[in-house]
């Protein structure tokens, strides 16, 4: 499965919810479509979609209640994805959109059936009675909800218990998900975890004192790391290495809060993770890492590499500034490298110089086109355009950034990005676009560093183009990402 998660705010994510709650709740039950889309169904009321790739497979709902709390309803998986974890998943997301809505209290009406479900999850039944449905026989269950927020301590030796339990949760949801070689039931073993409390490196994640996760921190280089291929680490610089992150399933932002904890610690953090395991490849990406490669554990098994480095600081030998007409030569220097030699741009041919400069010059009529120097020399450059050629399309733009080929993954694309959001800004632009060309599987050419690059620096993707251009004898797709930098009004 490759699952991921959707808000539904435009109309065509949410019919991916009702169609869920029609094919795994209203055909199964004999609900008509009158009983199942009630008054509740309204324009305040938000959906959690969960799809596999592009097939919507679990939703809920929440609306706010006349307390301040809020109701969270017809939680439904389809019929042959359950026992998957996706029910205990999509209840999780609509409680961290609710905290961060700054909701204090999540309400469900539990079919009595399901009572032990929303136990685990932490909800406490409010009101005994049972209330008694056209359907259903329900019982009424709340929780507190965005906070305690999550902290993170030292392992003790009497949370073994616990730790191995979450450990159980996890590998379960791993083979459930499609990922049964990286853990399995065997991994990591008590006698390893045992190890790893005694030496101090084990740490756990905890929730108004309950324990909800668990990672090891080590201090040591990794000595796995040592060699990497299809890439490269983004420094050489120390870091502390994150292994075997878990959480229960009860607590969202574990990765997030192990991440947190360690970047008060250093500036590098490196990890690694399973081809498989496309949840924590998002996780990770969605957290500022950046995947650099493979490396290899000790008993040959390839994982993918990530790390996350601090924003640089400003290089004394870096600048940046605005392009001109004289910027030209070297400009399409670099850019000729992506031309040729990559699927990065799907031009054909290099542009004449002439070109070149009449682009930076149309660009300079409306739009910011930035140029970073090193020691006096152009390495990028990064600039705006156009979304569509239309009014309404104002406050919108694309962006697109190139680095001269030696002068990549040292920060310098993050500069000029950090630079072009903010001339973008003061110019009341506030939607930020990028096209970004993908393999279908990666290859000489092109690989997914681009996508990856623009998701640490906050953008998400919006939309997907498969197929759709054709360079070195071969078919690549297409991805858009969007970023909002400003803050959206009525009045525009």
């Amino acid at each position: 499965m490759d699952i991921q998660v959707i808000r539904a705010e435009q109309t065509w994510q949410q019919a991916g919810a009702y169609y869920v709650r029609i094919q795994g709740m209203a055909r199964q039950h004999g609900i008509t479509l009158r009983r199942e889309f009630d008054e509740h169904d309204a324009p305040e009321t938000k959906y959690i979609v969960l799809t596999d790739g592009d097939f919507p497979v679990a939703t809920c709902r929440f609306y706010p209640l006349a307390d301040g709390s809020a109701m969270i309803g017809r939680v439904v998986v389809l019929p042959e994805y359950r026992g998957a974890g996706l029910g205990r998943r999509v209840v999780c997301e609509a409680e961290a959109w609710l905290s961060e809505l700054n909701f204090k209290k999540a309400v469900v009406e539990s079919r009595d059936v399901a009572v032990g479900f929303y136990r685990r999850l932490g909800y406490g039944v409010a009101d005994p009675e049972i209330r008694h449905g056209d359907t259903f026989d329900c019982i009424r269950m709340e929780k507190e909800i965005g906070a305690p927020a999550l902290s993170v301590r030292d392992a003790k030796e009497e949370d073994l218990g616990r730790i191995m339990e979450i450990y159980g949760i996890a590998q379960d949801n791993m083979i459930r998900s499609g990922n049964p070689k990286q853990w399995g039931h065997f991994y990591p073993t008590e006698e390893l975890i045992t190890s790893d409390i005694r030496d101090g490196i084990c740490k756990v994640i905890c929730s108004g004192g309950a324990i909800r996760g668990v990672f090891a921190l080590l201090k040591e280089p990794e000595p796995s790391y040592g060699y990497i291929e299809n890439g490269a680490w983004l420094n050489g610089a120390p870091y502390l290495t994150v292994h075997r992150v878990a959480g229960d399933g009860t607590a969202h932002g574990i990765l997030k809060c192990a991440a947190d904890f360690c970047r008060k610690l250093t500036d590098n953090i490196r990890i690694d993770t399973h081809e498989d395991n496309k949840t924590m490849q998002r996780a990770l990406e969605n957290n500022g890492f950046v995947r650099c490669g493979k490396v290899y554990l000790a008993d040959g098994s390839p994982r993918i590499a990530y790390q996350w480095t601090a924003a640089k600081k400003t290089d004394p030998g870096a600048a940046v500034r605005s392009a001109g007409p004289g910027d030209a030569a070297r400009l399409r220097e670099i850019y000729a490298y992506y031309v040729e030699k990559t699927a990065v741009t799907f031009e054909y041919d290099v542009p004449t110089e002439e070109e070149f400069r009449a682009r930076i010059g149309d660009t300079l009529e409306k739009y910011p086109y930035l140029v970073l120097e090193k020691d006096g020399a152009a390495v990028g450059y990064a600039y705006a355009g156009p979304l569509k050629n239309r009014a309404a399309y104002a406050r919108s733009c694309e962006v697109s950034v190139y680095l001269d080929s030696a002068e990549r993954r040292k920060g310098y694309g993050r500069m000029l990005y950090e630079a072009l959001e903010a001339e973008l800004e003061k110019r009341g632009i506030l939607n930020l676009y990028a096209c970004i060309g993908c393999p279908v599987t990666e290859d000489e050419y092109l690989t997914h560093d681009s996508e990856r690059f623009h998701g640490a620096l906050g953008f998400r993707k919006v939309g997907e183009f498969h197929k759709c251009g054709y360079k070195f004898g071969r078919w690549y797709d297409v991805v858009w990402m969007e970023k909002t930098v400003g803050e959206r009004n009525e009045k525009g």
